[in-house]
């Protein structure tokens, strides 16, 4: 009988509906509420219990949702009060409701939400932060309410169908114009929506553009800036595959890291005098890039500056740069012509690979060439002046056009494979005491043996 009575009780248990808070797991806190750090359910719809076992929960805890790709629906109680870094990173939610009883929605918090359409941010939110809707590609409009005080960088970066952020009036601390995120009083600029496009003219009163602003904004074809702006920041138009033309004004100094890396379709930058520093990568991979002109001021071209510039033919470095830094102008593939003042004490490593300069005038200022500084150059007749010291490893490699070399100075150290695969070289000259060669420095010159 007893036996019996255990085989009833073990077929109701599982007849028994499984219950929500079963599914969770979760931490208890300091002040006796609770935190769900898990998931281990498979529904597609999920509601955040407001309790378990008699306790409040408060938090959604650290990537508890993470990679749950099967859940689509999130229903939130409106006991929490935090929802943490990464909770619900890359999950397949389509709808979010955020009740106002969230105070902070953390970095990540919905990080590459890739078929989240639409999300709700009740009044009573406070903070968004950092990469808080990062990658929601699919994310079509974004509305801010009165209570946000704090929106974190990048909060909808990557949301390439992001058609505008609407900011309710009554906010202190944020503002929209035509879907274009800014501060309240709108001199600073913090978002694009990326599916936004043609051209746009910043407001007049804009002098502060964040990074990343204009990043990823595929249609955007023409841009103008303000002339209260004085700095293009680092990433502010990453990526802006259909801007043609930039005329940058004359108040500004500072072109910032990677601010126009893969504008794939740029094909003119006009620079005024004023602009003074290039970071690196500022132009990369800017592949129909024809005409730049450099300021007068600049004193240094940046890391990787111009590369992969692969239609660039020419460019006018001017006289007050004293330095080109590794792979400024690594793999232009069209870069034939370019003239190096007599300013320049350094050429970094790679500033020159793959770029098929037909004539290389080499500084008489210079004191060390870098390494494979131009590989793969096409230079015949090469002159080394006198204060040139060293020159590294792969220096000239590949030059398969060079026919000769020249070395003016005394004594000067070439490093191994500095001219390696130079095979049409024939001729060396050394004007002072012969050099101090390493092993290979000219290996594979077929034509000298």
């Amino acid at each position: 009988m007893k036996g019996t009575l255990f085989a009833i009780f073990g077929l109701l248990l599982l007849a028994m509906p499984t219950l929500a808070q079963d599914q969770f797991e979760y931490t208890t806190n300091a002040d006796n509420s609770l935190t769900i750090i898990g998931y281990y359910g498979t529904n597609q719809d999920v509601l955040i219990p407001s309790s378990i076992d008699g306790l409040t929960v408060t938090c959604i805890g650290e990537g508890a949702f993470q990679d749950d790709t099967n859940l689509t629906t999130i229903t939130i109680a409106d006991s929490i009060t935090n929802i943490s870094f990464g909770a619900f990173w890359d999950c397949g939610l389509t709808n979010v409701f955020i009740p106002g009883s969230v105070e902070e929605v953390d970095n990540a918090a919905f990080y590459e939400c890739g078929q989240l359409v639409n999300v709700t941010i009740s009044n009573g939110v406070a903070n968004l932060g950092q990469d808080a809707f990062y990658g929601c590609s699919k994310l079509n409009q974004a509305s801010i309410p009165a209570s946000i005080t704090n929106i974190g960088p990048y909060a909808f970066l990557n949301c390439t169908n992001l058609g505008a952020i609407f900011v309710d009036p009554q906010n202190s601390y944020y503002s929209s114009l035509d879907g274009v995120l800014f501060d309240k009083s709108q001199t600073d600029l913090l978002q694009f929506p990326e599916k936004l496009g043609g051209s746009y003219v910043i407001p007049p009163q804009v002098s502060i553009i964040q990074p990343f602003a204009f990043a990823y904004s595929a249609n955007l074809t023409n841009l103008i800036i303000p002339t209260n702006v004085t700095s293009v920041p680092d990433s502010a138009f990453f990526e802006c595959v259909s801007l043609v033309v930039v005329p940058i004004p004359a108040s500004v100094t500072n072109i910032g890291g990677s601010s126009f890396e893969n504008c794939s379709h740029l094909t003119t930058v006009v620079m005024p005098d004023s602009v003074t520093t290039i970071g690196a990568y500022a132009f990369a991979f800017c592949d129909d890039l024809t005409n730049i002109s450099i300021s007068d001021d600049v004193t240094f071209i940046d890391d990787g500056t111009f590369y992969y510039c692969s239609s660039l033919p020419e460019v006018v470095i001017p006289g007050t740069v004293m330095s080109i830094g590794s792979g400024a102008f690594y793999g232009c593939s069209s870069l034939t012509n370019v003239a190096l003042p007599g300013s320049l004490t350094n050429i970094g490593d790679y500033s020159f690979s793959f770029s098929p300069l037909a004539k290389i005038q080499i500084p008489t200022n210079l004191s060390t060439i870098g390494s494979y500084a131009f590989e793969s150059c096409a230079e015949t007749n090469l002159t080394i002046p006198p204060n040139v010291t060293s020159i590294s490893n792969g220096a000239f490699d590949e030059s398969s056009g060079l026919q000769s070399v020249a070395i003016l100075g005394s004594g000067i150290e070439i490093a191994p494979d500095a001219f390696f695969g130079c095979e049409s070289l024939m001729s060396l000259f050394v004007a002072g005491d012969a050099p101090i060669l390493a092993p290979a420095a000219f290996a594979y010159d077929t034509k000298r043996g």
